[in-house]
């Protein structure tokens, strides 16, 4: 029998703790209610990226393509944007 990966993150496995993701403040500040309104899969693919992952590796441990992750990525920082930005 094969172990999983421990990048393999199935949908109850997802990352819920944005605050512990390393390098979030850095790369794109938000407060607690702006993230948990994202959608799952966008919030996932952001919390990902902001702790230094490419797409690529987000694609990988998340299971979806790399057009995915750009578009999740976008519509997440089209979300979190201030309005007029």
């Amino acid at each position: 029998m094969e172990k999983e990966s421990d990048t393999d993150l199935g949908a109850d496995e997802m990352m819920t703790d944005w605050e512990q993701a390393p390098g979030y403040t850095e790369r794109m500040p938000v407060g607690t209610a702006e993230m948990d309104a994202l959608p799952a899969a966008e919030r996932e693919a952001l919390l990902l990226w902001n702790g230094g992952m490419d797409y690529r590796e987000i694609a990988e441990r998340t299971r979806l393509s790399l057009d995915d992750v750009g578009l999740h990525l976008a519509r997440a920082r089209e979300r979190l944007a201030p309005d007029g930005c």
